[in-house]
């Protein structure tokens, strides 16, 4: 008979608990809306990790080489340094120099001009950083127009797989970048929206865009790849009005200052070789420069122009690089990935 009391208590206790929680969360709606706003949190950062594992080149303005303001020793006194197949790989002598460079922009959907505007430098990022790179490096040194190559660049950040990309643009791949096609083996949007829709059904759970709006430049990077999968994927009549839609998609920029600015100096190699992006044109023009110094002494004997540009020469592809970025220094304006126009003919 007492244990029969004890459990008719028991649930007695249950029941009246229940009812508790069921009218706290009546009287108290916040109650739900932190559980809601602990799962929005958490597929939030699970589709942040997924951009930024999978992101095709992701950019972070933070992760820089180290700079100086000043170079030490004399002011900076530039020559022309011209630079032949046979020339390009060997020790630069101890000088100042400047080399003109062909700037290709990162984000399809923010294409404001970088005309004039300070940069600092840094290193390539992302999981297909190697294809974009060399598509444009080799496609540049091998006649390449440069807007074919911005095309074909943006496809691979769109995060189409290699199999879905215009007809133009897997050719212009398997030619100049067969060696790292894998990296254009996963859709990295597809990968986000489907973590996304693991957890949509949650009450209160924001859209797909929202969650992106949310994630700074990864996010923007991913909204900005959708934009360009419709322009890619969209019916026409050959690939040449599908580039035609997928440059016509970029909205126009904002600050260009009358005279281009410079930032400060890349310390490439320490105490002995630096760098300094000087952006005059901006965007597809082949009038940037990069500007350089080589110290005296045993530690700059070994610098090459194509150590400077973390590049070697290959013999199927003629060059293979890591990939360098540009970053704008307190503007409005467009990432740039530099590269060196082809080498002259020459002894």
């Amino acid at each position: 008979m007492l244990q029969l009391k004890r459990s008719l208590l028991l649930a007695s206790f249950g029941a009246f608990a229940l009812s508790t929680v069921g009218r706290a969360e009546a009287q108290f709606p916040s109650l739900g809306g932190a559980v809601a706003g602990a799962q929005v949190a958490a597929t939030k950062r699970a589709v942040g990790a997924v951009l930024n594992t999978e992101l095709p080149i992701r950019l972070d303005a933070k992760n820089l080489y180290p700079t100086i303001q000043n170079l030490p020793g004399a002011p900076f006194d530039p020559k022309p340094l011209k630079y032949t197949q046979a020339t390009i790989g060997q020790p630069l002598p101890p000088g100042d120099y400047e080399v003109p460079i062909l700037a290709f922009c990162t984000e399809y959907s923010i294409h404001r001009p970088g005309a004039g505007v300070a940069y600092s430098l840094g290193p390539l990022l992302g999981k297909a950083k190697e294809a974009v790179a060399n598509l444009l490096w080799r496609g540049t040194w091998q006649g390449v127009g440069p807007s074919e190559l911005q095309g074909a660049a943006w496809s691979i950040q769109s995060g189409l797989t290699f199999n879905r990309l215009p007809k133009t643009y897997q050719q212009l791949i398997t030619r100049l970048v067969p060696d790292f096609q894998s990296q254009i083996s996963d859709d990295f949007y597809q990968k986000a929206q489907d973590t996304y829709n693991g957890a949509a059904n949650v009450s209160g759970m924001p859209s797909f865009d929202s969650i992106l709006g949310g994630l700074g430049p990864a996010g923007e990077l991913a909204v900005s790849a959708q934009a360009q999968r419709q322009a890619l994927l969209a019916d026409a009549t050959d690939d040449k009005v599908r580039q035609q839609t997928l440059f016509a998609g970029a909205a126009q920029g904002i600050y260009t200052p009358e005279n281009a600015e410079v930032g400060p100096w890349t310390v490439r190699y320490p105490g002995a070789g630096w760098l300094r992006y000087k952006i005059v044109s901006g965007n597809l023009n082949d009038d940037n420069i990069m500007q350089i110094r080589i110290a005296p002494g045993d530690g700059s004997s070994h610098i090459s122009l194509l150590d400077l540009f973390q590049a070697s020469l290959t013999g199927a592809q003629g060059i293979t690089v890591t990939g360098m970025i540009g970053y704008p220094r307190g503007q409005g304006a467009q990432d740039l990935i530099p590269v060196l126009l082809k080498p002259y003919r020459g002894p």
